[in-house]
């Protein structure tokens, strides 16, 4: 009997998997019966399954510089660099790059550091975060940017 439910075992994960089962199982017949796999429910057409609910919000176009008819941001306000004490005893100087998105109101509301000194990049997203731009537009209406800045760190002698 336990064999029997073996071999049954077989043919169904072959039916399953399109397999043969096992040559032994293959030389014997069975007297177990072995029903074919069932389909799935399916969905009614009218509630896709995959469709995203018109609730969903849509992120708001992030544009470049180079763009046709876009106003660039013009930078208003900064705050003024402090530069970070161990990057000074090291006589550390450089400039640090950093992608940012200014939003339609001229805020920076991202900014990541692309390249610079290690010692240096953490007071440059700080300085870049708090600057103000003009509102970036396109056509008339606001828009969100983004493009790469600097941050220079120089010390005077």
């Amino acid at each position: 009997r336990l064999e029997e439910l073996k071999r049954a075992e077989e043919q169904q994960w072959a039916l399953e998997h399109g397999d043969a089962p096992h040559e032994s199982a293959a030389r014997e017949t069975s007297s177990l019966a072995v029903a074919p796999p069932q389909d799935p429910p399916s969905t009614p057409l009218d509630t896709p399954a995959t469709t995203p609910s018109a609730a969903t919000p849509v992120a708001p176009a992030i544009h470049s510089l180079d763009e046709p008819g876009l106003v660039q941001p013009v930078l208003r306000s900064q705050p003024a660099i402090r530069y970070p004490r161990m990057a000074r005893l090291g006589r550390i100087e450089g400039e640090v790059f950093v992608s940012c998105i200014v939003d339609e109101s001229g805020r920076v509301i991202s900014a990541r550091v692309v390249k610079g000194h290690a010692m240096l990049r953490e007071e440059a997203l700080r300085q870049i975060l708090k600057r103000r731009y003009s509102p970036p537009t396109k056509n008339g209406a606001g828009v969100r940017v983004r493009f790469t800045t600097r941050v220079v760190f120089r010390l005077s002698d």
